[in-house]
């Protein structure tokens, strides 16, 4: 039974990779909220201490941070390739659509963290660049689109982006990014000791705060089911994009937009010369 019930999913996960722009973005997004989660709520306190993430042995002291960290950049990364792989420029469009639908579900389900990989990769340079795909998007999703972009403007130390952060309630599961740049800044903004030598317990005190606050949000979970066979066509998708890096997925993109270029219409002196011809043709019948 376990075998026909894997054999199942296999067959499931090949169909909807087939027809991948049909899946329901709400129940992409959900499992995508899952993942997340079950990696967010896994970190442990000490893993977010002297910035572990960072070191060489990060995937030995820090495994938790690595594995979400990870995850963004798969989940970037998939987003780019499945564009790209599409076979024809409308279809093209037609999933940068629903990438921007399935981020306005992350949005509304406080999934920080993957819609920010989903604004990365639909902000990026290798998507960005594909003009005439942008062009089968219809308005309302490209003004979505624009949403997104003012919650992650970069002024004022990404402002509207921290606000969204404090006003939004559990379950929810927070931007990485955000999180560990605000840890460093407590770290090497404030010295270990004091200038008379003593531990300097005010540094210690606001980085168990910043730490507590953050990981506090784990105690409250999401209530989706699981869909094993939505989670294991993103996983798989994962581990076979895993060898693209951002040159290559780059000098692709550059590929993709020349074959989506329209044809070129027929030489405008060979398109006279024709009409010329017909022309003299009908008035030789006359």
């Amino acid at each position: 039974r376990k075998i026909e019930k894997v054999s199942d999913i296999h067959s499931t996960v090949n169909k909807m990779r087939y027809d991948f722009v049909k899946i329901d973005n709400r129940r992409l997004a959900e499992q995508i909220t899952l993942l997340d989660f079950k990696y967010f709520a896994a970190i442990k306190k000490r893993e977010c201490l002297g910035q572990a993430w960072k070191h060489r042995n990060k995937y030995e002291i820090a495994p938790n941070v690595c594995a979400l960290i990870d995850s963004f950049n798969q989940m970037s990364r998939w987003v780019q390739a499945t564009i790209l792989l599409a076979k024809t420029v409308k279809l093209r469009g037609r999933l940068i659509k629903k990438f921007i639908k399935i981020a306005v579900e992350l949005l509304s389900m406080n999934n920080f963290q993957s819609l920010c990989a989903f604004h990365s990769a639909l902000s990026s340079s290798a998507i960005h660049k594909l003009k005439h795909a942008w062009t089968h998007v219809p308005a309302k999703h490209l003004a979505r689109f624009e949403d997104m972009r003012v919650i992650f403007n970069t002024q004022n130390n990404m402002q509207n982006f921290r606000k969204l952060h404090r006003e939004a309630h559990a379950p929810l599961v927070p931007y990485t990014g955000l999180f560990l740049s605000d840890l460093i800044s407590i770290e090497e903004g404030n010295q270990k000791h004091k200038d008379d030598g003593t531990v300097n317990f005010s540094r210690l005190m606001r980085l168990s705060q910043a730490i507590d606050s953050r990981l506090l949000l784990q105690r409250t979970g999401y209530e989706f089911q699981e869909d094993l066979a939505v989670q294991s066509l993103l996983m798989e998708d994962f581990k076979i994009n895993a060898k693209l890096d951002a040159d290559y997925i780059y000098k692709f993109s550059v590929d993709v937009a020349k074959r989506d270029q329209p044809v070129k219409k027929k030489n405008s002196m060979l398109a006279m010369f024709s009409r010329d011809k017909t022309l003299k043709t009908r008035h030789s019948k006359k």
